[in-house]
């Protein structure tokens, strides 16, 4: 999600800053050792050192420490060290993006043309800072909107993708919102579905099993256009199996996209649709959801068929999931 408006450059820097202090430290903390702190924080402060100089400077600075190198096993360390600068500059990249209104195309396609390169290279995979970057550039183009950027990725690092939870998490917003936010339902051949379904299989172990059944619930429920579906009712069902916090989620995520400005800063037509089916949704199966969950009336989960904001959302999907009283109006 991006901001209103591009902050200046002094505001930007500080809040590279504090977004990078906020976002990469808890990730590699959990997969270095305590003898490696030292390389992260000298790398992190490369990384605010690229967002201040630019990146053409930058490199051209690395060209020129680096060009010297001439004995094998100095390249090879040098090289390394090379790739390690660039995953810097690419965290960089992919930060900007997450905090600012504008997308530069020519960091989305340094970002694109480094983790092309890396997918072939499995000591750079393997290094402890990589896996952070690969996070924060998904979730950076999930929140743009970059559908062409992530259909690349999840080819490159398919296996990553299903493996590592923060992935699995941001690709299952993107292609569950792609595949309930068409008109017409895709079908079985479709990228996007595709995908989906090999994130919807991944989606327990990796700790969402929420979101696979979200919506794939959602998306039958567009297939069966006018009638009520015995699919999505036994969805619904299924739906009461999942964990007390997991099965708020699963009503939560749904019924705070029943109004677009509860979780986007501007409204697209496929957002528009995801609204639209949402709004559908909770008027078409207000009985069954209460029917499958013992509740006493099914008037007040119809409301969300009108949109509800973030705060009524919240309630009603904690009332739905513990069979609670009704929030009050």
């Amino acid at each position: 999600m991006v901001e209103d408006s591009a902050p200046v450059h002094g505001e930007l820097d500080e809040k590279l800053s504090e977004y990078i202090d906020l976002k990469l430290e808890p990730l590699v903390n959990q997969a270095v050792k305590a003898e490696e702190e030292v390389r992260y924080r000298q790398l992190k402060w490369i990384v605010v050192f690229v967002g201040v100089v630019g990146v053409g400077t930058f490199v051209t600075l690395t060209n020129y420490l680096i060009k010297d190198a001439v004995e094998d096993a100095v390249e090879e360390q040098i090289g390394f060290a090379g790739e390690q600068l660039e995953i810097g500059i690419a965290f960089t990249m992919a930060t900007k993006i997450a905090i600012s209104a504008e997308v530069p195309p020519e960091d989305v396609r340094f970002m694109m043309t480094f983790l092309e390169k890396a997918a072939n290279n499995d000591k750079l995979k393997a290094s402890y800072n990589f896996t952070p970057l690969l996070i924060q550039v998904a979730q950076s183009l999930v929140s743009a909107g970059l559908s062409r950027e992530l259909d690349k990725l999840v080819v490159l690092f398919e296996t990553e993708v299903l493996r590592i939870g923060e992935l699995t998490e941001a690709f299952l917003h993107h292609y569950g919102q792609e595949i309930v936010g068409r008109p017409i339902a895709p079908d079985i051949n479709d990228f996007a579905l595709m995908t989906f379904e090999k994130l919807e299989r991944a989606a327990p172990d990796s700790g969402y099993p929420e979101l696979g059944l979200l919506y794939r619930t959602l998306y039958e429920a567009n297939k069966s256009r006018g009638a009520v579906s015995a699919t999505v009712v036994e969805l619904l069902g299924q739906s009461t199996q999942l964990n007390d916090g997991d099965r708020i989620l699963f009503f939560e995520h749904m019924l705070l996209r029943s109004n677009w400005g509860n979780w986007v800063l501007s409204s697209t037509p496929a957002v528009l649709q995801i609204e639209r089916s949402i709004r559908q949704f909770f008027y078409k199966y207000s009985n069954d959801i209460a029917k499958i969950y013992g509740l006493s009336t099914s008037r007040t989960i119809r409301e969300a068929s009108n949109g509800l904001n973030a705060d009524d959302a919240a309630a009603l999907a904690q009332w739905i999931a513990f069979y609670g009283k009704p929030p009050e109006t």
